[in-house]
């Protein structure tokens, strides 16, 4: 029974739950919930926590008034749906003594253990028709479609290579942003007509950081003001290193090559336009390495987002941000209802559901407005992207009160 176990053993535990959570990608506030609830199941008088991107520390009081604190250095790992939702349904079957706190621990090492869901080629895939999606929704012309894919193929390459190397995992958004728009020339130089900013917006799409700086200001909404601040901070850093590693391509490629800047406006039709969101919600459910049963999911919840946020823009002709604040509620809701129901973490939907309404191409937008030196411009559009993450951020608060979560996760 826990009540019988000892304390350090059940602080133990809940510190490798804690690890695990942020690791397969749980945000500070989930995180911090999660283990409160795992802690009063295991009859601990009172636990705290705080989390952040890169440090999880701890406090805890048995009834016997004895008091233990713990700090771990963690580091920010990418998401990971397949296991944080094993490890969610762990701590659930633990709170139920299902298993012993000994068994739970050894369960949870196997979940840590286990290979990644998809091998190198199935990621590399997922992340080619992601960018060949957004290449279309992007209105770029047909003859760009092709090069979308190879260049998102590329990234998808060189994540999965470099996946588990600490050292190349630092220099992988500059490393992976030189190499695209390498390609992206190389591509225009061997067929004319293809829009070199379009393909390697589109090759780059999957590493922007726009989830994390919207999941930052959802951070500070609900204030957990120092993971907020760092996650929103780390995601202005990677733009950068983004920025610079094209910079550096451009640079060079320049020099050697002209290639003219071609713009896009193309209406793809309305066939495509419907199956672009589709097959990029697949996609990100390879990204993510979600379970195979959760990808009907997955895909219900973006296309449900993205067509109420195209309905909301352009039928009814809301502004931007009004539209992403309506977008974030349907989804925040839906997937705080998915989760009461099937008793699953919400992230499983609300992550790549997100990942269609982000403005993370406005900050890539940005900062290249701001290189080719119209810093105003350039600062209009960064201001955009901030507001509507705030309407997403908005629209997803709305939603935990539509329907309120009863699940941690």
């Amino acid at each position: 029974m826990p009540s019988q176990t000892p304390l350090v053993k059940k602080i133990k535990v809940i510190m490798r739950f804690g690890e695990a959570l942020h690791q397969y990608g749980a945000s500070s506030m989930r995180l911090e919930q999660a283990l409160e609830s795992l802690s009063l199941s295991l009859d601990i008088k009172r636990a705290q926590f705080f989390s952040t991107p890169t440090a999880l520390m701890a406090s805890f009081k048995s009834y016997d008034e004895e008091e233990i604190s713990r700090i771990a250095r963690v580091q920010p790992g990418g998401i990971n749906l397949g296991k944080l939702s094993l490890v969610d349904e762990l701590a659930d079957d633990i709170s139920e003594n299902k298993f012993t706190i000994d068994e739970g621990y050894e369960k949870l090492e196997e979940i840590i253990a286990r290979p990644v869901y998809f091998t190198t080629p199935i990621l590399a895939l997922g992340y080619g028709v992601t960018s060949l999606c957004f290449t279309v929704l992007l209105q770029a012309t047909p003859i760009n479609y092709p090069a979308g894919f190879f260049v998102g193929l590329l990234m998808g390459t060189i994540s999965g290579l470099t996946y588990q190397s600490v050292r190349f995992n630092r220099l992988y958004e500059p490393l992976a942003a030189f190499i695209a728009t390498i390609a992206a020339y190389l591509i225009a130089m061997f067929f004319p007509g293809v829009s070199v900013e379009t393909v390697i917006l589109a090759g780059l799409i999957p590493l922007v950081p726009g989830l994390a700086l919207t999941l930052g200001l959802s951070e500070l909404a609900t204030n957990d003001l120092a993971s907020g601040t760092t996650r929103i901070m780390g995601a202005i850093t990677v733009f950068v290193k983004i920025f610079f590693g094209i910079i550096i391509g451009k640079g060079l490629m320049s020099h050697y090559l002209a290639v003219p800047l071609i713009s896009t406006n193309y209406d793809p039709g309305i066939w495509l336009t419907l199956a672009a969101p589709l097959f990029a919600s697949l996609g990100f459910s390879v990204m993510f390495r979600a379970q195979g049963r959760d990808r009907f999911w997955i895909v219900l919840a973006a296309l449900i987002s993205f067509t109420v946020f195209k309905v909301c823009r352009i039928s009814l002709q809301m502004d931007v941000e009004f539209a992403a604040a309506i977008a974030g509620l349907i989804l925040g809701a839906g997937s705080n209802l998915f989760a009461r129901t099937f008793k699953r973490p919400a992230s499983i939907t609300l992550l790549p559901g997100l990942l269609l309404l982000v403005p993370g191409s406005f900050g890539f937008i940005a900062l290249d407005l701001m290189g080719k030196q119209n810093l105003f411009e350039g600062i209009s559009t960064f201001f955009e992207m901030f507001v509507i993450a705030m309407g997403l951020v908005s629209g997803l608060l709305l939603g935990n009160i539509v329907i309120t979560p009863r699940r941690s996760l």
